[in-house]
């Protein structure tokens, strides 16, 4: 799972800004098979995949 946060939403350990966190979004998206990308609009961005999960464990 990635998530780039409004400043104001969340601290992030990176330093990211919105207009470069699109950027590792999309990147991450792309790259991730069966990914799910979630706009939060002014707030951010989600994006999460399953792949490398083990499907035994919930």
């Amino acid at each position: 799972m990635l998530a780039v946060l409004e400043e104001l939403v969340a601290k992030s350990p990176v330093c990211t800004s919105l207009k470069n966190g699109r950027a590792r979004i999309d990147y991450f998206a792309s790259n991730t098979t069966r990914s799910v990308a979630i706009n939060l609009g002014n707030s951010g961005s989600l994006v999460y995949s399953t792949d490398r999960q083990n499907r035994l464990l919930p």
